[in-house]
């Protein structure tokens, strides 16, 4: 399992996101499943979880909230977010690999980003 990226498009307040998966693939049909390797899902975190919620990282953000995770992470169910509305400032971008049943798989990539 391993992926490349993420991939970041800067326009104005807005970041969008993507990452290209190899050996990884997204089911969201099964989580909150058992694990399965090579199965699973991602979670973007953007400045330690400060902007995962609704208002930053759009329906992802809602998944997050729905799940009660909101603030931690924004779950996706695609290998993309848009975060949106952030404030100027410099911040870290982690994403991972996540189990069906949320648990980390150990793979992860990490990017700064500056938001003027």
């Amino acid at each position: 399992m391993k992926f490349n990226g993420p991939k970041v498009v800067h326009t104005g307040s807005s970041l969008k996101v993507s990452v290209d998966l190899s050996h990884f693939h997204i089911a969201p049909n099964m989580v909150g499943m058992a694990p399965v390797p090579g199965v699973g899902h991602l979670h973007f975190m953007l400045a330690g979880g400060k902007f995962d919620y609704p208002r930053y990282s759009g329906a992802n953000g809602v998944l997050g909230k729905k799940l009660g995770v909101a603030g931690a992470y924004s779950p996706a169910l695609t290998p993309n977010i848009t975060y949106s509305h952030l404030p100027p400032g410099r911040y870290t971008l982690v994403c991972m690999l996540a189990n069906n049943n949320h648990t980390p798989t150990g793979v992860e990539a990490k990017e700064t980003i500056v938001v003027r």
